[in-house]
């Protein structure tokens, strides 16, 4: 009787653990631009979610998504500032039920050549745009965007469809890449490139 009793406890606690334990799930995120027809990365991440159960890892994902579109719109918002907007400062699983995300560095905003800093996300857009994918371009036009991936949850359904980004920033940046190379950005080696 007396094993019967803690079996009993036991099984008891666990079951209330359970319960109150929190299910993350995940989308990948990438930063991206399309310049006249030809697309680069300029950065990857992911985006973290909770929900209270795995029955519901869809509403997990969805947050997920959505903290990757606060995070990227924010960034997008505050392109000259050189630094990390907090909506995209890392979070952990430990302790919050925040949705966050991680693995967009601080040192992706904010790099540069020696003290300049002049590398923000309006430089990367720049350097990605007439460094690479046009390096002899004149004026041209950009298109600035994010995408998610993952299982269900992750992508917008009104993005799926081909050729559009599921968040996108601007559908027509113009970019004078003669006047990027003039100011010496083509010269400027980033991580990754």
């Amino acid at each position: 009787m007396k094993r019967t009793i803690t079996l009993a406890a036991v099984l008891s606690s666990v079951t209330v653990g359970d319960a109150a334990a929190r299910e993350w799930r995940g989308c990948s995120a990438a930063i991206q631009i399309v310049a006249e027809g030809k697309l680069s990365t300029l950065w990857q991440f992911e985006g973290r979610g909770s929900c209270k159960s795995n029955a519901r890892a869809n509403d997990c994902r969805r947050a997920a998504r959505d903290a990757i579109a606060n995070c990227v719109r924010t960034a997008w918002d505050e392109r000259w500032s050189r630094k990390l907007p907090g909506q995209c400062a890392p979070g952990s699983e430990s302790g919050s039920s925040r949705p966050f995300v991680k693995g967009i560095l601080d040192t992706d905003f904010g790099r540069g050549r020696g003290s300049e800093g002049d590398q923000d996300f309006k430089w990367a857009v720049e350097h990605a745009a007439c460094c690479f994918l046009h390096p002899n371009g004149g004026r041209i036009q950009v298109r600035v965007g994010a995408n998610t991936s993952g299982d269900t949850g992750c992508r917008s359904p009104a993005s799926i469809q081909e050729g559009r980004f599921d968040l996108s920033l601007h559908s027509n940046y113009e970019v004078d890449c003669q006047s990027v190379r003039d100011k010496g950005y083509c010269a400027v080696r980033t991580s990754g490139r």
